[in-house]
């Protein structure tokens, strides 16, 4: 029985399982440059960490930010031009390299469309779905239209990108075996998350009902409240697996 309220949000497992999940193709129009560590040698950029809602158009130069061009930078480069993009957000939202910002673009390629699409890597709901969840009180963070494309003509996405923050904190290390690398002056980290998770009870957020996992974003974690939200909604294309929280 899971106690702490707190799940873990995983797309439609048997859809990926199948490979009948939908495809959309895209990304965002920017993203902070890669990091190359002159203490480990890697070169490297975060995954599935955006910020749809920042408008970098204004910054110069745009070849740090296109988020079709590879950029790769030196930490000290780096700090440079992150601090604006930081000036952008508010305090304590995190900053890696790589990380995606503005509206999500793309195209509907393959697959029947759903309430929620975590499959491309984006955070993305139908606007209809978003509108639920709020009216409901299941939903209270906020999303930026996305831009998707459909496969036919004459038919119509309305899709949004969920503003995800990361907040969990890990209850339990991480642990690394021989091979993987993890490096303290960049962040570089190989090492293995514990299964299953455990999160640190004291990192849940109090007013945010889905949010990320600070050590590994694509870890996406949501509360009770939320859960049954959608599943009295009858919302499709995400399910869920409990997750314990410790005090520490």
């Amino acid at each position: 029985m899971n106690c702490s309220g707190l799940f873990e949000l995983l797309p439609n497992q048997a859809a990926v399982r199948e490979q009948t999940y939908t495809y959309v193709d895209g990304g965002h129009p920017w993203k902070l440059p890669s990091i190359r560590c002159s203490a480990c040698g890697m070169v490297w950029g975060e995954r599935g960490l955006s910020y749809p809602q920042i408008d970098l158009s204004g910054l110069k130069p745009q070849k740090w930010y296109k988020g079709n061009l590879i950029c790769v930078m030196s930490p000290e480069e780096l700090s440079v031009a992150r601090a604006p993009v930081a000036a952008m957000l508010p305090p304590g939202y995190p900053l890696p390299p790589g990380t995606a910002l503005g509206p999500f673009r793309g195209r509907h390629l393959a697959g029947t469309m759903e309430d929620f699409d975590f499959y491309s890597g984006a955070h993305l709901i139908s606007r209809s779905a978003f509108d639920l969840l709020h009216t409901a009180g299941a939903l209270g963070v906020e999303a930026t239209p996305a831009q998707v494309n459909p496969r036919r003509t004459g038919t119509e996405i309305d899709l949004l990108e969920l503003h995800l923050v990361p907040r969990a904190r890990l209850a339990v290390p991480r642990t690394q075996d021989q091979g993987q690398r993890f490096c303290v002056e960049c962040g570089f980290d190989q090492r293995e998350f514990p299964s299953p998770l455990v999160i640190a009870r004291s990192s849940i957020p109090d007013k945010e009902e889905i949010f990320q996992l600070c050590e590994g974003p694509d870890y996406i974690l949501c509360t009770k409240k939320f859960v049954d939200g959608v599943e009295s909604l009858g919302l499709r294309g995400i399910e869920f697996r409990p997750v314990d929280s410790y005090d520490v």
